[in-house]
């Protein structure tokens, strides 16, 4: 009995060790505790306020989302449901169960970003295309109203959240022009404050060029094909970034695959594992390792969102 115990946390601890990555094992470690610790005493101050920081991010995540406080309280009821019946059908263990749904908990924010994510890259997706179809119209007709009329009259048929916002942005233009002011240049200068895109407002500091020199205004297809490209730069960092969390999900899995396989084929590796305090502390020991490297992963792989 003591060498399958052994033998048992021998084999938890490598898969633990093939679960965490390099940057947390040897001497990494240590110059990380000390970065810390300078990092804390310097920004005490700041670090002390991360559930601000937690919270307002939410907050973040919920008004670019068009969602409220309910939605995310839903989604964790989901992940915590979630979570406790995986608990349960893994461990069939009160303790260990509670233990899971709560360790699956966290992984709301992380949908939440992931969320975010595509919907930013839908709506950046449809605005080069609202930008695209408005300068065809401009550069053949050599008139910025008529051009964004056009484009509202031939978009009002789309149901698209994210869609819609941009072109609620040009009928406002269009409703402002006619009713406030006559202004194109004040006109187009408010439209750039209603979308916030760095390739947006190049193009409208193109398009209020063009309004006073039209012979500028083959210079707007340029700043379309450099968001484009900016676009196929993050198609292929996206990819990157799905294949990294392909790996990891990979990983996990084998990793946790050992307790349904002791489940049905060893009842008495499956007793210790779940029923002794040695056992009990190796899960404990792989969720929370599961989880911390789940926020580790997700850290480094920011710089591809």
């Amino acid at each position: 009995m003591f060498l399958i115990k052994v033998g048992l946390a021998l084999l938890l601890m490598t898969g633990l060790y093939l679960l965490l990555p390099p940057a947390l094992t040897g001497k990494s470690v240590l110059m990380s505790l000390r970065t810390n610790k300078k990092d804390a005493i310097v920004t005490g101050l700041e670090r002390s306020k991360w559930h601000e920081r937690i919270t307002a991010a939410t907050n973040d995540k919920l008004n670019m989302l068009g969602k409220s406080y309910s939605y995310f309280f839903k989604l964790c009821l989901l992940f915590l449901s979630g979570g406790l019946v995986l608990g349960y059908l893994l461990f069939n263990d009160i303790m260990l169960t509670v233990i899971t749904g709560i360790s699956v908990l966290p992984a709301t924010y992380l949908y939440l970003i992931f969320k975010c994510n595509a919907s930013v890259e839908l709506q950046e997706s449809n605005l080069e295309t609202a930008m695209a179809l408005i300068t065809n119209a401009y550069i053949s007709g050599d008139d910025i109203v008529r051009a964004i009329e056009q484009y509202n009259i031939d978009q009002r048929t789309f149901s698209d959240t994210s869609h819609k916002k941009i072109a609620t942005a040009f009928e406002t233009f269009v409703t402002d022009h006619v009713l406030v002011n006559s202004s194109v240049e004040e006109g187009l200068l408010n439209l750039s404050r209603r979308i916030q895109n760095r390739y947006f407002k190049k193009w409208i500091d193109a398009l209020i060029l063009c309004h006073h020199d039209r012979n500028l205004k083959f210079a707007l297809q340029p700043i379309i094909d450099e968001m484009n490209d900016a676009k196929l730069r993050r198609l292929r960092n996206d990819t990157a970034m799905k294949l990294t969390w392909r790996v990891y999900a990979t990983t996990l899995g084998l990793l946790f695959s050992i307790i349904p396989i002791f489940r049905f084929l060893n009842d008495t590796w499956f007793f210790i594992l779940t029923r002794t305090l040695q056992g009990r502390f190796c899960l404990v020991l792989m969720i929370l390792s599961a989880l911390g490297t789940a926020f580790y992963l997700f850290d480094k792989t920011k710089k591809f969102a």
